[in-house]
């Protein structure tokens, strides 16, 4: 239950025109160019790796090189994931980077865009060092400073890296400006309906041990060692143990952020452990300003904004009578409206 990172400079598919190599610190990479929408050649590369783990809930370490010439010409199984109405897909092996430039030249030097995109899969804290907690976000990191280290190769520059993302990989956005662990490896945010402070989130802050124990339970695991805890979550069958972690309404619908989110981590090496990702509440750290002296904050204007009526399909969820919905949505936004200072750091424009 890894989250994956996706680089993209042109997002439009199209077939296959011819294959174009670039080589990086780790092989050798055979991509292919293709035309846009508006007829306009890319390159592209899919499924690069740049992260690998042992076990579930692992730290994931860098990807080793490759022998020969990688095939990224191809298309792969995306990460485990569970749909709004339940239904599970994915893989767990799925540390691949997609990456899509007009010109591979490495003097092009053109800026970078990240998409981090959403998922609620890959944060089980359980307190212990088989599964800290963010594992999701960690990856993402890591992903990161594989884009610092090879971008150039492919006309990227490293030091005008954007990073956004929508609903859940918008809190990733607006989590990694809050995190050490993601000094200087972007320089620009952009967050589209999500926030590291929003209230279904930030209601589990400080409970990252007991979500997973409430998990393990729920999955008929013992919880009263937490390293046999997560032993036992380890062996279950991903799609069973990617469904048991959201939480359902009766309808079938994603009712809640359920078992597995991000958290404040309470396990470490030591004070300057550089395997945490966060170490207190990120509404804490921007209230004080810590970090934003060598964060892109401090430099470029952050976007982060909402669409109207938000969150209405979880509330389609949440209601036992569909002929109660119009109220309910206007209750609903009445709510969200009383939200909308408090969750957007005290300022809002339209």
């Amino acid at each position: 239950m890894i989250s994956k990172t996706v680089l993209i400079l042109a997002i439009y598919f199209a077939h296959s025109v011819f294959g174009e190599s670039v080589t990086l610190s780790q092989g050798v990479v055979k991509g292919f160019q293709a035309k846009s929408r508006s007829s306009k050649d890319y390159h592209g590369f899919k499924g690069i790796p740049y992260g690998k783990f042992e076990k579930r809930f692992d730290i994931s370490k860098p990807a080793g090189n490759w022998s020969g010439v990688f095939d990224a010409t191809l298309d792969y199984e995306g990460c485990l994931d569970i749909g709004l109405l339940g239904a599970p897909s994915g893989v767990e092996d799925c540390l691949k980077l997609d990456v899509y430039t007009p010109n591979h030249s490495a003097s092009a030097k053109m800026p970078v865009l990240v998409w981090i995109y959403g998922g609620p899969l890959g944060f089980l804290n359980a307190g212990v060092a088989s599964a800290r907690g963010n594992q999701g976000l960690k990856d993402q990191v890591l992903g990161l400073k594989w884009i610092q280290e090879n971008i150039e190769n492919f006309g990227g520059n490293k030091d005008r890296v954007t990073i956004f993302g929508e609903s859940a990989g918008a809190i990733s956005v607006a989590l990694h400006v809050a995190s050490p662990m993601a000094k200087g490896l972007f320089h620009s945010a952009i967050a589209q309906s999500g926030t590291a402070v929003q209230t279904f989130i930030s209601v589990y802050w400080g409970r990252g041990v007991d979500q997973a124990v409430k998990l393990a339970q729920a999955n008929n695991c013992p919880t009263s060692n937490k390293e046999y805890m997560v032993e036992c979550l380890q062996h279950l069958d991903p799609k069973i143990l990617g469904k048991s972690s959201l939480k359902m309404d009766d309808f079938g619908f994603l009712a809640d952020s359920g078992f597995t989110t991000p958290s404040i981590e309470t396990y470490s090496d030591g004070a300057d452990d550089p395997n945490v990702y966060l170490a207190e509440n990120p509404l804490d750290v921007f209230k004080a300003g810590r970090n934003f002296e060598t964060c892109p904050w401090s430099n470029w204007e952050p976007i982060s904004g909402e669409n109207f009526y938000e969150s209405k399909y979880f509330e389609i969820g949440d209601s036992l009578d569909v002929k109660k919905l119009p109220a309910e949505w206007k209750e609903l936004d009445e709510f969200w409206d009383s939200l909308k200072l408090k969750e957007m750091g005290g300022k809002w424009t339209s």
